[in-house]
């Protein structure tokens, strides 16, 4: 402020004017938010330089100096000093980055055996870190042998004590049969037994076990539920458990024509898996031209049929499924094949 003295008919007259003194500036002290959730951050504003006093305007509409409570978010501040001159800045209100991590899917095991559960990645947070499986605390990885299906829970929580959302994953377990039994499946065989199994090759009906190699031949490779032959002849099923107990099944004459066994595994593609929600069905590569998708039961009862054309990905909806493991079988006029998955609610 300027104090001018003016001589005006030979009178002197005092008079004030304002004149910008420049290098109008600002500075923020921002206090940011301890956990995401919260809206307890605060910016402190000191402006320097022009003529005072000054006016604010803030993006959030406040026209006070200082801001408290606020959530993360952006904030713009225009100031003006007493002759008009004006700047703008603008600062941040940030919280901690949140706890994340990702851990083992849902895995099928079968009974007796054990599976590691794993985290695979966790961020965010101060460390050290605490881990924490059914809530309570443990490692990162631990290894599981339930008795039967089991979900398990894990979170985790840094030095200030915040916490992970809480993550789950199942233990799918399935049980040796009492006995053991293989029939036919379209083109392919198949045991009763997910657990365990080892194909065989016989030269007649009888299943020789004991001369394995000789008049029996094992199959290399072939130790899944279900087998697709690749010639005619005799075959069976031998399920080892946990405990080298054998169960030996009946012996399947299967007919093999070539022409009338279906492309599988690369030709259609059933994910993701486990699925939640949706489950797509790529038939883009498909051989044949039409068909029948059916999601079953573990008991092999049909819970829902679609009749569909191989033009590309089809989007099924599985949304009304309870969560569990299901057969999910593709069938065409020459044969059929049929592939577990994991369902989630």
């Amino acid at each position: 402020m300027k104090r001018i003295a003016l001589m005006i008919s030979g009178i002197f007259v005092a008079t004030s004017f304002a004149f910008s003194q420049g290098n109008l500036d600002a500075t923020f002290y921002v206090i940011n938010n301890i956990c995401s959730d919260h809206c307890s951050g605060s910016i402190n504003l000191t402006v320097s330089g022009g003529t005072p006093p000054y006016s604010y305007m803030w993006s959030n509409g406040q026209s006070v100096e200082d801001l408290s409570n606020l959530c993360n978010n952006n904030y713009s501040v225009t100031i003006t000093d007493f002759v008009g001159d004006t700047i703008q800045r603008i600062t941040s209100v940030t919280s901690p980055i949140d706890l994340t991590c990702t851990i083992s899917n849902d895995t099928i095991i079968c009974s007796g055996d054990t599976v590691t559960l794993r985290v695979y990645e966790y961020s965010g947070g101060s460390c050290p870190y605490s881990f924490y499986w059914n809530n309570v605390p443990s490692y990162s990885i631990i290894h599981v042998s339930p008795d039967s299906t089991t979900t398990y829970s894990f979170r985790f929580s840094d030095a200030m004590g915040h916490h992970s959302d809480t993550s789950y994953v199942t233990v799918f377990v399935e049980h040796y049969p009492s006995t053991a039994h293989a029939n036919i499946n379209g083109n392919a065989i198949i045991s009763n037994s997910y657990c365990g199994n080892q194909w065989y090759f016989d030269t007649d009906s009888i299943p020789d076990v004991k001369n394995k190699g000789l008049t029996s031949a094992l199959i290399s490779g072939a130790t899944e539920q279900q087998y697709t032959p690749t010639e005619t002849g005799y075959y069976f099923d031998v399920i080892t458990d946990n405990n080298s107990n054998e169960l030996v099944s009946n012996v399947i004459y299967f007919t093999y024509n070539a022409s009338e066994i279906i492309k599988k595994n690369n030709t259609v593609q059933i994910y993701p898996n486990p699925a939640k929600g949706y489950l797509n069905i790529d038939l883009s590569n498909a051989s044949e031209k039409n068909y029948i998708i059916g999601i079953c039961n573990l008991y092999g009862q049909t819970i829902a049929e679609y009749d569909l054309n191989n033009d590309g990905v089809k989007k099924i909806d599985i949304g009304n499924l309870k969560s569990g493991l299901y057969l999910i079988k593709v069938k065409t006029d020459k044969g059929e094949i049929n592939k577990k998955v994991i369902i989630l609610e």
